[in-house]
């Protein structure tokens, strides 16, 4: 096999690699040939200074603790209601059917202990992964899911999850872009 040893020096002159003797003569600016062929500028990586602050940080290491009082008799239910008040199933199950009726759906309106249920089916979906959203409510006893089927029907289930709303339907001009989910925030920073 013959190699063309003028059309390797050649392509290695015109390469836009970096020799040594280049990367020595770069100070405080290292200056790398950009891999676009359409010509564009090379990019330009500076040398951090002093005056260099990432823009995220680690925060502190600290210990979680509870905002609430829970004895060891506490039942699930307790530490859920703990969690997510009933304060806040109420003002859900209100938004939720004010947006309802303003948008003229005849849909049967919610109540906080079918908003509660919704929460509840979520929570157990987040640790009993299936390939669908429906398998929870199959008959397969590999796929169903008793506690889902029994608390709630699965097409109630997805109309609610996608009507639920979290905040008064009617926005303010000049509200945060945070409107929408402001309350539901609000509640639970007073228990997280």
């Amino acid at each position: 096999m013959d190699i063309d040893h003028d059309t390797i020096s050649q392509n290695t002159k015109n390469s836009g690699a970096l020799s040594d003797t280049d990367t020595a003569s770069l100070s405080s600016v290292d200056e790398i040939p950009s891999a676009n062929a359409s010509g564009s500028s090379p990019i330009l990586w500076f040398h951090a200074d002093s005056t260099f602050q990432p823009q995220m940080i680690i925060p502190a290491e600290s210990s979680p603790s509870l905002l609430f009082n829970l004895n060891r008799s506490a039942t699930e239910l307790d530490v859920f209601l703990k969690i997510f008040p009933k304060s806040l199933m109420i003002w859900i199950s209100q938004c939720t059917n004010q947006r309802l009726e303003k948008l003229g759906q005849t849909i049967h309106p919610t109540d906080p202990s079918e908003i509660m249920l919704v929460l509840g089916c979520i929570l157990v979906m987040s640790y009993n992964k299936v390939p669908k959203f429906s398998h929870y409510w199959s008959s397969n006893p590999s796929l169903g899911n008793v506690a889902i089927k029994n608390a709630i029907s699965r097409d109630r289930c997805k109309m609610l999850l996608l009507k639920l709303y979290f905040a008064e339907p009617e926005k303010l001009e000049n509200a945060s872009k945070t409107y929408y989910i402001d309350e539901v925030v609000s509640c639970l920073k007073q228990t997280f």
